[in-house]
């Protein structure tokens, strides 16, 4: 007879970005208008090299908004069942990295890393696991709570009871 998996705690972050692709696409084709009737402008009156120039900015500027929208491909799922915690993350790259933690021994902390952005740490058996680096301050915390509450129901609803055959 198998045992249902219950599931105390099942949580997907994402970077937060206020930029659709959608959106991404008509800023670029504004930027694009203006940097060409600017620089066109200066063409007129013989300052031609604007032209490269404009064209460059547009480059850059079309490359640092790629590389922004490629990080919202980040993804952290932690999931923590009846069988224990499992920390999933894909990079922008979608490479994928999958950890398992046992939970019963699980300290959860939110803090601040230095010169780092916040994060929360889950330490267990003596490593530390950073998740959440992309939250804010009360982000963090509230994530660290959110895991705790869920380890403590997990600590609680029978996972360290004693069976016998």
């Amino acid at each position: 007879m198998t045992k249902d998996v219950e599931v105390y705690l099942d949580v997907k972050l994402r970077p937060h970005r206020s930029l659709s692709p959608r959106g991404f696409r008509n800023l670029l084709l504004f930027i694009a208008i203006i940097l060409f009737f600017i620089s066109f402008a200066f063409f007129l009156i013989g300052a031609w090299p604007i032209l490269g120039f404009a064209g460059l900015d547009f480059i850059l500027l079309y490359y640092a908004f790629k590389v922004n929208m490629n990080e919202a491909r980040r993804l952290e799922h932690i999931r923590l069942t009846s069988h224990g915690l499992e920390i999933r993350r894909v990079s922008p790259k979608g490479e994928e990295k999958v950890t398992s933690i046992e939970p019963n021994w699980l300290q959860v902390a939110a803090i601040k890393r230095r010169g780092k952005s916040s994060a929360v740490r889950l330490r267990s058996h003596g490593k530390d696991i950073f998740v959440g680096s992309f939250l804010g301050p009360k982000g963090c915390k509230k994530l660290a709570e959110d895991i705790q509450q869920a380890v403590d129901e997990y600590r609680v609803g029978g996972a360290l009871t004693w069976t016998s055959a």
